[in-house]
C-alpha cells in the first residue's frame, strides 16, 4: 500500500467524526482506525477537515461526507486512488487554485457534491478513471485555463452533468487553448449526446465543437 502523509489535526479530525458517529469517547492509534470505521453500521462517512499536506485520508473509506477545505487553495491529487469511495461530499473549496487529479482514480466513485471549481485554473485530470461517476453537482471552469483530459475515462457521466459541463465551457473567462470537448477527453459518444442537449448552442457560440 502507497504510503501518505497525514497531519496529526487530520487524524484528530477523523477520530472526532469516528466518535462521533459512535456515540464513544474512545481514543484511537492511527492502526485502529480502519477497525473502527469498519464497525461504523451505516457505512464509512467521515467530516475530516483536510490539510495541504494529505494526498488522501483512508483508502477504505466508502463515503466522505463535507470534507472542509477551508483556507486551502491547492487541492491536486486530495482524493487520488481511493479505490472504495463512492460518493464524496465537500464545503468551502472555492479558495482552490489546482485541482488536477484531484478526484483521479476513484473507479467506484459516482458522485460529487459541494464542489465550488470557480476559482480552479487547473483542472487536468480531475476526475480521471472515475468510469462510475455519474453526478457532478456543481460545474465550473470560470477562471480555469488548462483543462486538458478533465473527463478521460469518465463514461458514466449522466446526461444532466454533461449539460452542466457544456454550462461551465460557455461562461470560461480565461480559456485561450483548443475549444473542443476531445481535449477535455469526453469521448466521441459523449460528444455527439452533448450536441442533443439543451446548453450545447450556448458553448456552441462561444466558439466550442465536439473535436471528433
Amino acid at each position: 500500500m502507497a504510503k501518505v502523509l497525514i497531519e496529526d489535526t487530520t487524524l484528530t479530525d477523523i477520530a472526532d467524526s469516528i466518535r462521533g458517529k459512535r456515540g464513544e469517547q474512545t481514543t484511537y492509534k492511527p492502526s485502529q482506525m480502519a477497525g473502527a470505521i469498519d464497525g461504523i453500521e451505516s457505512g464509512y462517512i467521515i467530516a475530516a477537515k483536510p490539510s495541504n499536506n494529505t494526498s488522501g485520508i483512508i483508502d477504505t473509506i466508502q463515503e466522505i461526507k463535507d470534507a472542509d477545505f477551508t483556507g486551502m487553495t491547492g487541492g491536486t491529487y486530495f482524493f487520488q486512488n481511493l479505490s472504495q469511495v463512492t460518493k464524496i461530499s465537500v464545503k468551502n473549496t472555492g479558495g482552490l487554485i489546482t485541482g488536477g487529479s484531484m478526484f483521479a482514480g476513484c473507479p467506484n466513485l459516482t458522485e460529487i457534491t459541494g464542489l465550488d471549481m470557480s476559482n480552479i485554473s487547473n483542472t487536468a485530470f480531475m476526475f480521471n478513471g472515475d468510469k462510475s461517476l455519474e453526478t457532478i453537482s456543481e460545474v465550473s471552469f470560470k477562471n480555469a485555463t488548462y483543462v486538458a483530459y478533465t473527463f478521460q475515462n469518465c463514461p458514466s457521466l449522466s446526461n444532466e452533468t454533461l449539460n452542466n459541463i457544456l454550462l461551465a465551457l460557455s461562461n470560461m473567462t480565461k480559456y485561450t487553448n483548443t475549444k473542443t470537448l476531445k481535449q477535455l477527453a469526453l469521448t466521441q459518444a459523449q460528444a455527439t449526446t452533448c450536441t442533443t442537449l439543451s446548453n450545447w448552442s450556448l458553448a456552441q457560440a462561444k466558439g466550442w465543437t465536439t473535436g471528433y
